[in-house]
């Protein structure tokens, strides 16, 4: 903590070689607070997943990317329809941000088609 009097005026954080220092109203790079997750009532062909992007804190837009078995099945898309060929796949969802100050991505747990 940084201190002037009795006044804390902001907290050193240290990321890498640098060091930040917020102030009141600093604005950040987005910062994902509750993982992404995929719902859907059911998992076979012609199902369709739903992408949660979870909780964000200093968020822009918002971009999903799907992924079946760790390779990229579809760019964008809250949505992902189960095709043939999916069933015994594991899929994940991955958001990311990005506004003036950085960006940042989380992915979800997986689900099993």
């Amino acid at each position: 903590m940084i201190r002037y009097g009795k006044s804390v005026l902001g907290r050193v954080v240290q990321a890498g070689e640098q060091i930040m220092l917020p102030s009141k109203g600093a604005r950040l790079k987005p910062r994902n607070m509750v993982a992404p997750s995929i719902s859907g009532a059911t998992t076979t062909v012609g199902s369709v997943m739903t992408g949660d992007p979870g909780q964000w804190a200093d968020v822009g837009p918002l971009v999903f990317t799907w992924y079946l078995n760790g390779g990229l099945v579809q760019s964008g898309g809250v949505t992902y329809t189960v095709k043939t060929g999916d069933p015994g796949k594991t899929l994940t969802l991955n958001v990311g941000s990005v506004n003036a100050y950085g960006g940042s991505s989380a992915t979800s747990a997986g689900r099993l088609l």
